[in-house]
């Protein structure tokens, strides 16, 4: 019975021994890796993408043991921003890294992903962020450009010379001066008038006001253009000039460029559907440079003075400014096709399919602008 128990206690001793011998074993083998001692954070970040797209960035890569090796990367959506990849780097016990680059602007997006990526001894680290666009409004958006687009999309206007000194009145026959003057001599441009006994014209200044139309010599040279502005660019100054409407529809019409251009959309997002060609006011009886709202369709058009056109689409039923065919005589010959420079009395003509194409899709109350 003794020799039992003085084995089973050796056996227990010796097993109990072995047992710890081999938890040591497994505690100081433990293999050794630099990911126990990297970490990354953040030190300077841009706070808002803004519209010239300037971003900055840095991370610091914190090492708590031996120097390590790898390489870092930067993405932005995704994408790796390859001028600022680093391969070879050394990570001692801290690096930092940066990344000042411009990133595009996208109105309609809400914010944009910013990724930094270190790759130490084969394994990686991530660091990531959004970015959020600056909350800009959208008249702020798409009017930050307004005066670059001002300058290059030139409003219509006759050249005129003052004959002889006028004051400029906020009315055609009001009393109220604007006090800015035209002197003789000077360069001013009619952009609307009042059965040729007033006159409104713009300085050169860009200031507005009525005067005597017959202290005016007005020019009967050519002031359009024969080209049109790209899409692109008018689909950016209606949008930038906050241009609303009562439809679905604005309509835009370049006294200079002699064309009528469809949007479709709300205010600060119009885009252009159509363009077409036309003829308005001629020299001594320009179009007026206005906003109207659309009023009426008259399909059956209107004779008057040997010419009939057809359909009528009334902007002012009190002066009779309209949109509407190009001229036939009553038997429906054509009398008078005149497109793409100043013809008429006052009124925006259109080639017979265009203005059916309008008179068919724009509804009244579309605003009109007239530039």
């Amino acid at each position: 019975m003794k020799k039992c128990i003085c084995l089973l206690m050796v056996i227990f001793l010796f097993g109990t021994h072995a047992f710890a011998e081999a938890s040591v074993a497994k505690s100081t083998y433990l293999p050794f890796s630099s990911e126990d001692f990297i970490t990354i954070e953040w030190q300077k970040t841009t706070e808002y993408l803004k519209a010239d797209g300037k971003v900055s960035f840095s991370v610091c890569v914190f090492n708590k043991g031996v120097t390590a090796y790898g390489s870092v990367r930067w993405y932005v959506n995704g994408s790796p921003v390859a001028e600022f990849a680093q391969d070879g780097c050394v990570f001692d016990t801290y690096a930092i890294f940066s990344m000042k680059t411009t990133i595009p602007y996208v109105h309609e997006h809400q914010e944009t992903q910013i990724a930094f990526e270190a790759v130490v001894d084969g394994f990686s680290r991530y660091l990531t962020m959004e970015l959020p666009n600056y909350p800009y409004t959208d008249a702020e958006w798409y009017g930050r450009n307004l005066d670059a687009l001002k300058n290059q999309l030139l409003p219509g206007g006759v050249p005129c010379t003052v004959r002889q000194t006028q004051v400029l009145y906020t009315e055609p026959y009001g009393k109220e001066r604007t006090g800015v003057s035209a002197l003789s001599g000077a360069t001013v441009y009619m952009i609307d008038h009042r059965n040729q006994a007033k006159a409104k014209i713009r300085t050169p200044e860009g200031q507005e006001g009525w005067v005597n139309y017959n202290a005016l010599s007005i020019s009967s040279s050519k002031y359009t253009d024969d080209d049109d502005w790209s899409e692109a660019l008018k689909t950016d100054f209606v949008n930038a000039m906050g241009y609303d409407s009562q439809t679905d529809y604005l309509v835009f019409i370049s006294l200079k460029k002699q064309s009528v251009s469809v949007f479709l959309g709300e205010q600060y997002h119009w885009k252009m559907i159509r363009t077409h060609k036309c003829a308005t006011g001629a020299n001594r009886t320009p179009t007026p440079q206005v906003e109207y709202e659309y009023q009426y369709l008259l399909k059956s058009g209107w004779k008057n003075d040997g010419h009939w056109v057809y359909p009528v689409m009334y902007l002012d039923t009190k002066r009779g400014i309209a949109l509407h065919s190009i001229l036939y005589y009553y038997n429906g010959a054509l009398m008078d096709g005149t497109m793409g420079r100043p013809a008429s009395l006052g009124c925006i003509r259109l080639k017979q399919e265009d203005i059916n194409w309008l008179a068919d899709y724009i509804p009244p109350k579309t605003k009109v602008v007239i530039y």
